[in-house]
């Protein structure tokens, strides 16, 4: 998965489904910008169980009810939970979080959020 190149850009995993699709499809975006302006997903901390997340395709707007909401360390993330098969139509949104490590420019956590459509 390609990392998004604005702040404002939602990557998706070409191996997963588009949302909306049956399946797990996957995206990610960015927590905040080199510049300090913050990314797409600054807030995605504050969702949890219930919220919805209202996605906008070339073909509709769909709206997403929040299943779990989970902070893995970034080097101990559960790939294939995130990844992987998921019955139904639902989205995995996964940015950053946590400290960020300037030598490295990353952050020690990620936000993961899994929803299914509404």
């Amino acid at each position: 998965m390609d990392v998004p190149d604005g702040p404002r850009d939602v990557g998706w995993f070409v191996g997963s489904p588009m949302p909306g699709d049956p399946g797990n499809a996957v995206l990610t975006g960015h927590l905040d910008w080199r510049t300090g302006e913050t990314g797409v997903f600054w807030r995605l901390k504050e969702l949890g169980p219930g919220d919805p997340i209202f996605i906008r395709n070339e073909r509709s707007r769909l709206t997403f009810l929040v299943e779990t909401t989970s902070i893995y360390p970034r080097d101990n993330a559960p790939i294939e939970q995130i990844l992987g098969f998921a019955i139904g139509r639902v989205i995995t949104i996964v940015t950053c979080e946590g400290q960020f490590i300037q030598a490295e420019r990353d952050y020690t956590h990620r936000r993961v959020v899994r929803a299914r459509l509404a």
